[in-house]
């Protein structure tokens, strides 16, 4: 009843994924950028926050030339691509890059429970484009953001997802690592060092203090892509769903 997730995350040598100002284009290299249109096509949707999706204004969509947005569009026939948004109070601009493509790939965003009510006339205005706007409780132990196993299953169940290529900013990333949901990384490294004055970290907040409790990894392969190293790995804990 839950899809797999991979965890796709481009970062500098010393793990950052942006320096102090948020900057992040480009960290790795273009064939990197290339490559990763091609892992897309392998997956049933790629899911992020708003956060990504407000900074960025990405299309999130499969194509076969990166400088061409809305041309080559990659999608793989005879099945339908899933783009999948984390937005809990509905920050989404509606005339994000994703809301105006709504008829090149299916759209979900779910949001939180407590704000649905007051986000009525959003909705509507969203549903009418084709998007989902599904509500789902908050986190179980924060009551605040979003509860992502319930995500998972209704991404599952409802849609019949069964695989999700995780493209996000740290803070999501982050969750899943910490609740045990990211079932295989691909990590892209850049020959770069960004520095410590950045606090923007692959997986922060994990709240690990002793070596003994770090999330191992089994590297499966790696393999270099322009200029940077991309290693493709597996936990090797089990996930605590």
């Amino acid at each position: 009843g839950m899809p797999f997730v991979c965890c796709k995350i481009a970062s500098s040598i010393d793990g950052k994924v942006a320096t102090k100002t948020q900057n992040s284009k480009w960290i790795t290299s273009e064939k990197s950028r290339a490559l990763v249109q091609k892992i897309r096509r392998e997956y049933d949707c790629i899911l992020t926050g708003i956060n990504t999706v407000s900074k960025d204004n990405p299309y999130l969509l499969p194509r076969k030339n990166i400088d061409a947005p809305l041309k080559n569009i990659d999608i793989p026939r005879n099945r339908i691509f899933y783009r999948v948004i984390l937005d809990s109070n509905l920050k989404i601009d509606l005339d994000s890059n994703v809301i105006k493509t709504s008829d090149l790939a299916k759209t979900i965003i779910f949001i939180n429970k407590k704000y649905s009510s007051s986000l009525k006339e959003k909705i509507k205005i969203l549903r009418n484009n084709n998007i989902d706007v599904i509500a789902v409780n908050g986190d179980p132990v924060t009551g605040i953001g979003l509860d992502i196993y319930s995500i998972l299953h209704i991404l599952c169940n409802k849609y019949q997802i069964t695989s999700v290529l995780l493209e996000s900013g740290p803070t999501v990333a982050g969750s899943f690592l910490k609740r045990g949901l990211i079932d295989k990384f691909i990590f892209f490294i850049a020959p770069k060092i960004i520095g410590g004055d950045s606090s923007y970290d692959m997986f922060p907040g994990m709240g690990i203090n002793n070596i003994k409790d770090c999330i191992d990894l089994r590297f499966d392969n790696i393999k270099r892509s322009g200029t940077d190293i991309v290693i493709t790995a597996y936990p090797l804990k089990n996930k605590n769903n």
